[in-house]
């Protein structure tokens, strides 16, 4: 009773709690079905996966121009409707022009990759890229209207998909078949739980209007995002997906498998909490914008709520990642424990910049994310450059990349806090005392045992 009665006095909360269910429900299906998949599976078939799901990921930033972000923002729901049109034609076209040219350029593509079983696939980017991002298109416009139970319900569904299937497969010994078609049709199941609502807010006697006149109109009022948000993700996209391109052509496709299935883990509370902050702070600091107090208040409460809630998993992945990995995934995964020590506090930040990212979009500082990720880039570019000239192993690599980019989006996160009006001091201080406070003790206890 007395959880009712706080959902519903707190709409922010209730909101989070509705779409963090649905999301701890679907990550607790793959994390039920990993275990099983880590001893069906080997690294390498796993290396091959992470290097589709880069090539998906890195395109789907150029499919819609990232339109799909600009679809809360309108007054008019008409406004909205004919922005989710632009991004169908959009992905229409994108499809066109990736499949001729993964046709056409395939043997090209391929000269760059070690691993040259992707070839095959090469030829299902396109049509996942189309899955993938209306997917994302779908998923704001349920947003829009507060329709987190549908959004909650599709990563339902959706994980529900990518897992059993590589699991059926999986007994067949058909190698990564299984897990990149559990993959590419997770995509078509949880598009259809969100369509449905798209289809249920049509207004009585519309018509679906695809005029240029319209079409232009709204493109033209959101054109920062294809000028400036498309290519801050684009380069975000690019520096986060980077490693799995270098290391697929410089290591072993076993290293490619470990690194993505500690990304897969360590983006786990990134998926299940951080999206679904995100997505209910997105909506709630579009309505107190107009209110410079009421902003400042919302987003830093929610950073120190985000602190709290990482840095004692935080210290645990540090002092007890072997174990804990070992243990969950069988003694060919252990090493998971070395990666996820040298990418964990990188991961801590995402985890509570992500949800903060909103507030670009917010305030319309486009420009200003695409500075950051710009430097972030370089930096990762650079780091990744210099280890492979001085001959570092993969581990090393992997440390040299996690610091860096640990460093990055800690700043990332102080200068959103700013936007918001909060001091540079109170942030770093804040953060240090608490990241002080959760990991020393966890440190001490694993002396002890």
């Amino acid at each position: 009773m007395k959880i009712n009665r706080l959902l519903k006095a707190n709409p922010f909360f209730k909101n989070v709690v509705t779409l963090a269910s649905g999301t701890t429900i679907a990550q607790g299906l793959q994390l039920v079905v990993s275990p099983i998949l880590t001893r069906l599976y080997t690294p390498d078939e796993f290396g091959l996966l992470a290097l589709f799901v880069s090539f998906t990921a890195f395109l789907s930033v150029l499919a819609t121009g990232r339109y799909e972000l600009a679809v809360i923002l309108p007054e008019k729901e008409s406004h909205a409707r004919k922005i989710v049109r632009l991004c169908i034609i959009l992905l229409a076209l994108s499809l066109i022009v990736f499949t001729l040219i993964f046709t056409f350029g395939r043997n090209g593509i391929l000269a760059f990759i070690t691993d040259k079983r992707i070839g095959g696939w090469l030829y299902f980017v396109p049509v996942t890229v189309f899955l993938f991002s209306a997917f994302e298109v779908f998923k704001y416009y349920c947003i829009r209207h507060k329709a987190y139970r549908a959004v909650s319900e599709s990563s339902i569904i959706k994980a529900g998909t990518a897992s059993l299937v590589p699991l059926a497969f999986g007994f067949g010994n058909t190698g990564a078949m299984g897990l990149i078609l559990g993959y590419i049709l997770s995509f078509c199941t949880g598009n259809l739980r969100l369509f449905k609502v798209f289809l249920k807010h049509k207004s009585s006697g519309e018509t679906p209007s695809y005029r240029f006149r319209d079409l232009k109109y709204v493109a033209g009022r959101y054109k920062k995002f294809p000028k400036l948000t498309m290519p801050s993700h684009l380069v975000d996209t690019a520096s986060d997906q980077l490693p799995v391109f270098v290391f697929s052509s410089f290591f072993t496709s076993s290293v490619v498998g470990f690194y993505s299935m500690t990304q897969r883990v360590l983006r786990l509370p990134l998926t299940v909490i951080g999206t679904a902050v995100g997505q209910v702070y997105f909506q709630k600091a579009n309505e107190s914008k107009s209110d410079p107090l009421a902003l400042k208040n919302l987003t830093w409460g929610l950073y120190k709520k985000l602190v709290l809630i990482a840095v004692v998993p935080l210290g645990i992945l540090l002092f007890f990642g072997h174990e804990i990995f070992g243990f969950v995934f069988g003694p060919a995964w252990i090493v998971l424990g070395d990666y996820g020590r040298a990418l964990g506090i990188w991961y801590f930040f995402i985890f509570i910049a992500s949800p903060l990212s909103n507030l670009f979009f917010v305030l319309e500082k486009q420009k200003e994310g695409l500075i950051f990720h710009l430097i972030n880039f370089t930096a990762k570019v650079l780091v990744l450059l210099l280890c492979i000239f001085l001959h570092f192993g993969a581990l090393k690599t992997v440390y040299g990349f996690g610091l860096i980019g640990a460093l990055a989006f800690f700043g990332f996160t102080v200068y959103l806090l700013t936007l918001a009006g909060q001091k540079v001091w109170r942030v770093c201080l804040y953060t240090f005392l608490v990241m002080l406070a959760g990991i020393v003790p966890v440190y001490l206890l694993s002396m002890l045992i």
